[in-house]
């Protein structure tokens, strides 16, 4: 499924929005401007999607500073929850990573979710800041384990 993973472009922000609100559905987290949010991913980043007969069903935003990667976001959509599609981002992430001198992956999430929080951790994430009145944790991995936990999916 790795090899599946496209990289996106301006032209496919109405289809990576129709996932990125799906992918809420299911969590009361309240969405963003989505329109807004999506567009300004592209202004810095890099975003990769995976689709199925033209809907996008996964994606996964980031912007690399020197050499530090700040994962933006991994968005999938709710009928494909279950199906290890995140752990698939997670390791085409990684796997990106690696490949382009990453020392850091950084992320903030928020600490309300108990899931993200999981999920995070799961893939070798430790939360090294949070902030109590923005409810947000911090988190970091260090690219030598990224090969580790490659060969782990």
């Amino acid at each position: 499924m790795l090899k599946n993973f496209k990289r996106a472009t301006e032209k496919d922000i109405v289809r990576l929005k129709d996932s990125y609100s799906d992918s809420f559905c299911i969590f009361d987290t309240g969405e963003k401007d989505s329109l807004l949010y999506i567009k300004e991913l592209f202004v810095n980043g890099i975003v990769y999607h995976i689709s199925v007969d033209d809907e996008v069903i996964g994606w996964l935003a980031y912007e690399v500073h020197r050499n530090v990667s700040v994962l933006k976001g991994i968005y999938v959509k709710s009928a494909y929850h279950g199906t290890k599609l995140s752990r698939d981002l997670m390791k085409f992430y990684f796997e990106v990573c690696a490949s382009e001198g990453v020392k850091y992956s950084l992320l903030n999430s928020s600490s309300e979710s108990v899931w993200t929080t999981k999920f995070y951790k799961k893939y070798g994430y430790e939360s090294f800041h949070a902030h109590d009145c923005d409810m947000i944790y911090h988190w970091t991995i260090k690219n030598d384990k990224f090969s580790t936990l490659i060969k782990s999916f």
